[in-house]
């Protein structure tokens, strides 16, 4: 969990707001002694942290803090809310996890009352996420004349 999904997180926030940390602190702790395998449903002892605190202050002196947790949530998995001089953005998703999709993205400036705001067809949530992030990868890599592999057809994987 610390390393993939809530880096991958506070990574995609960095990029998306384009500031890097200026300091950060953070706490890990273990709150489920337990956890069930899907398959058998057999309970076995669970020892790694499933909840992260984070603080930070990025370049400019804004403060990020973050609460990032194992499991699944009767409420919302994934919120991510940007308050800024101009206007607010708020991000959720069933999912807890960045890297899933699934979002709704709301947002307002000025006066506005939040509202939706369509998410760009190239990150709908209906595509395969995982070889639709490496498709737009190849198409930010390679140069523009040649196209981009559709993986869906071209790769061997079920």
């Amino acid at each position: 969990m610390l390393h993939v999904p809530f880096a991958q997180t506070i990574d995609a926030l960095s990029f998306v707001v384009g500031e890097d940390f200026r300091s950060v602190s953070g706490t890990l702790a273990s709150r489920r002694p337990t956890i069930r395998i899907a398959e058998s449903k057999e309970i076995i002892p669970f020892n790694v942290a499933d909840q992260i605190a984070f603080n930070g202050k990025l370049s400019s002196g804004a403060l990020v803090t973050s609460h990032f947790r194992g499991g699944l949530s009767r409420g919302t998995n994934f919120h991510l809310e940007i308050n800024g001089s101009r206007g607010d953005l708020v991000l959720t998703s069933p999912v807890g996890y960045v890297g899933l999709g699934g979002f709704k993205l709301v947002g307002a400036q000025g006066g506005e009352t939040l509202h939706p705001i369509s998410i760009p067809q190239d990150f709908d949530s209906n595509e395969d996420v995982l070889t639709g992030n490496v498709r737009k990868l190849y198409e930010l890599l390679l140069p523009t004349r040649r196209p981009a592999p559709d993986l869906a057809r071209d790769s061997k994987m079920p």
